[in-house]
């Protein structure tokens, strides 16, 4: 299973981990010796994802739990170090992708900021203790391109993205004092699940955004899950020691063309 030993007896809890980059990650994790919690809202899929990881020689238990629920993320939390004695990593990547213009409802922003931010908040606020408690620790909140720069209808997801690199900051300066470090990583358009849904309900075809997209960027590949699950691992080993309050984006250069 392992790749190599840099997350050897590390506790990583990885939100949003029953597809795409989430789950992706939580594999990576435990490949590199981490024993990972995997929260996700839909317990089939993170039942699958666990099973892999399990099915390779890798440590993995679940927790189904709404990331913007106070006492189910104290719960999850609580789960993990139950099991394992404490939580070094965490990764904040469960997402809601509500997108709309000025015309959305309360209900509408609510639910993207409630997931996108307040959901890692929550994370963040829980599982710090024990990082403080362990000397240490590191965390990465998955934010988005689109937390960048404005687009028409993507008011409630791209405010709530923006808004989560301005919290990685903040809580870079906040946990900093105990050797806790905070970064972000905002991928471009990743092929996920999520993604082949989207451009279904578009009307479009995935052939035809295989064939189009890569115009748009620098290089002509299209970015997988696992590719973002690579800078996030980075950015939660020693390797990136000296690395908070960064913003790490992997969008195959989409940003610099725009």
């Amino acid at each position: 299973m392992q790749n190599n030993s840099r997350f050897q007896d590390q506790v990583a809890i990885v939100t949003g981990a029953g597809s795409g980059i989430g789950g992706s990650t939580a594999k990576l994790l435990a490949r590199d010796g981490a024993r990972v919690l995997l929260v996700d809202i839909n317990q089939a899929d993170v039942e699958v994802v666990a099973s892999e990881i399990r099915e390779e020689g890798g440590t993995a238990s679940v927790a189904v739990s709404d990331v913007s629920i106070e006492e189910q993320v104290q719960r999850a939390v609580a789960q993990a170090v139950s099991e394992w004695g404490s939580v070094h990593l965490l990764v904040n990547n469960a997402a809601s992708f509500v997108q709309k213009g000025v015309d959305a409802t309360v209900e509408e922003w609510c639910k993207p900021w409630k997931t996108n931010l307040l959901g890692a908040a929550l994370f963040t606020r829980f599982a710090y203790p024990f990082m403080r408690e362990s000397g240490a620790g590191a965390i990465v909140n998955v934010a988005s391109t689109s937390g960048l720069a404005g687009e028409a209808n993507y008011a409630t997801y791209n405010s709530s993205k923006a808004a989560l690199l301005l919290f990685t900051q903040c809580a870079a300066v906040d946990l900093g004092l105990h050797n806790i470090r905070v970064n972000a990583v905002s991928p471009g358009v990743t092929v996920t699940p999520g993604l082949r849904a989207a451009i279904k309900r578009s009307g479009s075809t995935y052939e035809e955004f295989e064939r189009t997209w890569p115009e748009k960027q620098c290089l002509r590949g299209l970015c997988q899950p696992e590719d973002v699950a690579q800078s996030i691992a980075f950015l939660l080993s020693q390797d990136a020691r000296c690395i908070t309050g960064a913003n790490l984006v992997v969008d195959v250069g989409l940003m610099a063309k725009k």
